[in-house]
């Protein structure tokens, strides 16, 4: 036990001192930083990091019991009988002197060594007109010596209290230290499962994606040829669509007049949320498929993907001056098998405007998908987006109703006044193409010709009618 104290004692003068708080202080945040440092080789899956939390916690560890030996420092509580406060003037009651009252033999102890008689009487509150025996003085001087013992012993008593209370709440202090670090080591760990999972799936999916950035990259330049190549033979114009259903669920049926078969949409017929085969987009396939569906992608993300579409492009529609015309949906229904849509209300034109202010970033005009959407005037939209010169061409064709259930026509019998919408385009200076779309089919050696060949003749007709004002 004897050993034990001294080391004890030798630990304590090292932390009180100047060179031991400088350690300790040192230590504990090295440690600190090796933990730090050594979750972060974990997270990272690099060598060392078991070698770095064991030799950081292990320090944290040893600093947080060298806490234990720091001692408090005292605070001397002085009692009362020390007129000056100052432990100084505190007589030896411990040195083995005698008190001095009077003569006799204690009068022979040296003055350094006792007190006087008015001091002892003043200490034990005696009046001082009272005389003592040598007995009695030598019986106070007893007294007065255990008193002091007695004293002295309290006092150890309470500074041994204060360092008991200040060891609590260290150890409350450590005890609330530990619990962070817990904390602290189990959220590190389930950043490091995190990220291994994410490391995982990126490694075995790493091949795949090097494929299709690959292919995206290849389809891109094939497309930018194109392009180039349209703008070299002098085709100003080049529609395209970009949503992934594409132009699906029509039916044909005797829907037009007389009995002319035309093409008709009518959702309650269909399985809206068929999903997509993989291989498969916009009813085209385009690799085999492996009896899996076309994964989930989210409206939002489809916007994205047209945005970094149209950045790539119109920079090279732009140089061949060509422009690049989006098609509506068809039909506009918000979503189709799974997927969402892009353009399937009028104001959603607007936003395609809006990611790219490119003079070559137009509007394939269908009048037909327009005029199926649930809101919207197309007469209006004919106004607003003519009016800003962002159609690039039409597809002139009249249908009756609207989604989920509509019929295609002939051009004099649906819902659109074709020769007003005529009007619209040539007040608001459209000087593009029209083109016939989607026209019934007349019952003869050749149905679609003839059904083509009568859209042509009404809209020759019309034509003739605005040149000669009288529309």
């Amino acid at each position: 036990m004897g050993k034990i104290k001294k080391y004890k004692n030798v630990i304590e003068r090292f932390l009180s001192g100047e060179t031991g708080q400088r350690f300790f202080n040192f230590a504990y945040s090295i440690g600190a930083a090796v933990v730090i440092l050594g979750a972060l080789f974990k997270i990272l899956h690099l060598e060392g990091g078991n070698e770095m939390l064991t030799i950081g916690m292990g320090t944290e560890v040893l600093m947080f019991i060298l806490t234990a030996f720091d001692r408090p420092e005292h605070d001397y509580k002085w009692f009362p009988v020390l007129a000056s406060g100052d432990p100084d003037d505190r007589p030896d009651f411990a040195g083995g002197g005698n008190i001095v009252i009077g003569g006799g033999a204690a009068a022979q102890a040296p003055a350094q060594q006792g007190v006087t008689e008015a001091e002892a009487k003043a200490a034990v509150g005696l009046p001082q007109g009272i005389d003592l025996t040598e007995e009695d003085s030598r019986s106070l001087s007893e007294s007065i010596a255990k008193m002091a013992a007695a004293s002295d012993q309290l006092s150890r008593m309470a500074e041994l209290t204060d360092a008991t209370q200040q060891y609590l709440s260290q150890m409350a202090g450590i005890s609330e230290q530990m619990q962070r670090l817990n904390e602290t080591t189990t959220a590190l760990n389930q950043v490091s499962e995190t990220l291994l999972g994410s490391y995982r799936a990126i490694t075995e999916n790493s091949e795949s994606i090097t494929q299709s950035s690959t292919g995206y990259v290849e389809q891109m330049e094939n497309l930018k040829a194109i392009i180039r190549r349209a703008g070299r033979l002098g085709i100003r114009a080049f529609g395209y669509n970009f949503s992934l259903a594409g132009v699906w669920g029509h039916q044909k049926r005797a829907a037009a007049r007389g009995g002319a078969t035309s093409t008709c949409f009518d959702a309650s017929l269909l399985d809206l949320n068929a999903p997509i085969p993989n291989g498969q987009v916009w009813n085209m396939t385009y690799a085999p498929g492996d009896g899996g569906f076309m994964p989930p992608v989210s409206s939002a993300e489809l916007w994205d993907r047209l945005k970094r579409f149209l950045d790539e492009m119109l920079p090279v529609a732009e140089e061949a001056g060509v422009e690049l015309a989006l098609h509506p949906d068809d039909p506009p229904m918000p979503e189709l098998r799974c997927t969402p849509r892009m353009v399937y209300q009028p104001s959603l034109y607007d936003r395609l405007i809006s990611l790219n202010p490119s003079p070559a970033n137009m509007l394939e005009f269908c009048m037909g998908s327009l005029q199926e959407m649930t809101e919207g005037n197309l007469y209006d939209e004919i106004d607003h987006f003519a009016g800003e010169k962002r159609i690039s061409y039409v597809h002139f064709r009249n249908v009756r109703g609207k989604v989920p259930c509509y019929d295609e026509v002939f051009l004099d019998e649906g819902d659109i006044d074709m020769l007003r919408a005529l009007s619209r385009f040539q007040a608001n200076g459209f000087e593009g193409v029209l083109i016939p779309d989607h026209t019934p089919l007349i019952t003869c050696r050749a149905p679609w010709y003839a059904g083509m060949s009568y859209a042509l003749g009404y809209m020759r007709a019309a034509f003739t009618m605005l040149d000669k004002g009288l529309l």
